[in-house]
């Protein structure tokens, strides 16, 4: 019996062992069995030699967008393993649209985890935390974040808050279907929108050729870009209408952006109304580059565009498949484009904020 006893004793405490020996194994990040492994982001293939610490991921623990009036956001940084020497100089942040965000202040929850706090600052935009690698970060065997070597421990690649304290401009409300879209165009400085007292952006106003002619070189060249004053004239329109756009137009097309609506007088036709087929050129120009050719046709897309040899036809099926202009409808069984509907200011925000791959709010 006192045998017995002994055996049992000895299984109980092997066991133990066990299970406090594989809880690195089981549940990574060196955390403890009794924490839900859920919880914890899934680490991915990383290039890193297992000695070295990298990081696993930046988290937003917070609501998405974030509202006022808490100014503070926190992000949860998980390292492969146990790390010290974390501070706020291993952090920067990559806004767009706020001004004066900053960390505060960096709290360890566990010593694999870190929470990081950060002051909003003001304005409409985007904020993402990003670990700056300087190996000053290390492990207990004082192995070196990502490696020796500074920059190679970097994370760039983490979830990012959408800061939204009010609609920038007057007529587009957080309830508009084009809100994000057009609140990233201009936290990037791509658009100021149709009028500055109030602040409009007049989404639902149909696109002529002149805002287009705008629209592309500030998304080609940003949004400070401004057209040359001093080049001769090309295009043998009247400017009585738009006369702001004659610069855009004429610039566009000495960059070969463009070649007009009519060779011969040429003209740019800035008073015509904006139609989907063009904006689907557009998008894919905007995304592709100017000298993009897509696909031939195959007229089986759509069930309003099935001649091969229309010029849109290609366009069209090419942009709905990258996603940068919707079906606007269904007819027998098959999407309909609708080629020759007029666009709004908002859907055109979307197109270009769909193809540039824009960040902000």
């Amino acid at each position: 019996m006192k045998t017995l006893k002994i055996e049992i004793v000895f299984l109980v405490i092997t066991l133990f062992v066990g299970l406090v020996a594989n809880t690195n194994s089981v549940y990574g990040y060196g955390s403890s069995p009794f924490f839900d492994p859920i919880d914890y982001p899934t680490p991915y293939p990383t290039p890193y030699p297992a000695q070295y610490p990298y990081v696993v991921s930046i988290n937003r623990p917070d609501p998405d967008p974030y509202p006022p009036p808490i100014e503070d956001v926190h992000f949860m940084v998980y390292f492969s393993k146990n790390v010290i020497g974390v501070d706020i100089d291993d952090f920067t942040l990559t806004v767009t649209g706020v001004t004066g965000a900053s960390i505060t202040d960096v709290d360890i929850l566990w010593e694999d985890t870190y929470v990081i706090t950060i002051n909003t600052g003001s304005g409409n935009g985007m904020i993402r935390l990003d670990v700056i690698d300087d190996d000053s970060i290390i492990d207990s065997f004082d192995n070196p974040l990502g490696g020796v070597g500074a920059g190679n421990g970097n994370f760039t690649s983490g979830e990012k808050y959408t800061i939204q304290r009010e609609p920038s401009f007057t007529d587009v409300p957080l309830s508009h279907p084009y809100f994000d879209y057009i609140e990233i165009l201009y936290a990037n400085g791509l658009t100021n929108g149709c009028s500055t007292v109030p602040l409009k952006y007049c989404p639902s106003s149909i696109m002529n050729r002149a805002q287009v002619a705008k629209f592309f070189m500030t998304v080609e060249y940003g949004g400070s870009y401004l057209p040359p004053s001093n080049t001769k004239l090309v295009f043998k329109d009247s400017w009585k209408i738009n006369p702001w756009a004659k610069l855009w137009a004429n610039d566009m097309y000495a960059k070969k952006l463009t070649n007009g609506c009519s060779a011969s007088p040429l003209r740019y036709c800035p008073d015509n109304q904006v139609i989907r087929e063009q904006v689907a050129k557009f998008g894919l120009a905007i995304k592709h580059g100017n000298a993009y050719e897509p696909p031939p046709a195959s007229g089986t897309v759509f069930a309003d565009l099935t001649d091969v040899n229309y010029w849109a036809t290609a366009w069209a099926e090419q942009a709905y498949a990258e996603g940068l202009v919707p079906a606007c409808g269904m007819a027998g069984g098959k999407p309909k484009f609708c080629p020759y509907d007029k666009v709004d200011r908002g859907f055109v925000a979307f197109v270009i904020v769909t193809a540039t791959g824009l960040l902000g709010p």
